[in-house]
């Protein structure tokens, strides 16, 4: 699968984000995967694979893998607003803390995707987990949208101190002012990405 320049130009603009993770983010491998979903590595694992998925995205749970370039793509369609990130804020924190209370679905959020083969892995990888799927659909947003959501968000992130500076995608000056006046939430999301506590 190839990424359009226009992606690869955004990928690389986003993935800065991924820099202040507390671990690495996943790498997958040139294995072919024979399962229903990527094989799953522990966190701790850095051994496995070579090619590194490029995207960032904020949210806990959320890893983007290189077959989810449909939802990458259709994420820079997103215009960042009030309920829809009032949403995410809280399906964030209900998945972190389901994460913090429950080792199965902590083992199950800390394993990285490698081998991604099965199109939309980083979404099904979500969905997979009934536990974590719940803890999203309760805020009223699918794993879908809680998914590209946390990948505009990281995007946006990038370049809210300057929104003039943010590619011309159809919402990204929008979207990078938005965070700008949001960043106190954002630090908090930040936060709880990485595992950290946090309260809002």
């Amino acid at each position: 699968m190839r990424m359009n320049v226009f992606l690869a130009t955004i990928a690389a603009a986003t993935v800065c984000v991924a820099c202040g993770r507390s671990h690495s983010r996943p790498i997958d491998s040139v294995a072919s995967d024979s399962a229903a979903h990527a094989t799953a590595f522990p966190a701790s694992d850095s051994s496995n694979g070579a090619i590194s998925a490029t995207t960032a995205a904020l949210g806990p749970g959320i890893q983007v893998t290189t077959t989810d370039e449909h939802n990458v793509n259709r994420s820079f369609d997103l215009k960042l607003a009030p309920d829809d990130w009032a949403k995410f804020l809280n399906a964030a924190d209900s998945v972190a803390s389901l994460r913090a209370r429950d080792p199965q679905v902590r083992q199950h959020l800390d394993a990285q995707i490698v081998g991604a083969k099965t199109d939309d892995a980083g979404q099904k990888w979500l969905e997979s987990d009934p536990k974590v799927s719940a803890a999203i659909t309760s805020s009223g947003l699918t794993v879908k949208d809680y998914y590209r959501l946390g990948i505009v968000i990281a995007s946006a992130s990038r370049f809210m101190n300057n929104p003039k500076s943010a590619p011309p995608t159809p919402a990204g000056r929008a979207n990078a002012e938005f965070l700008r006046q949001h960043q106190e939430e954002l630090a908090h999301l930040q936060a709880i990405t990485q595992g950290e506590p946090s309260v809002r």
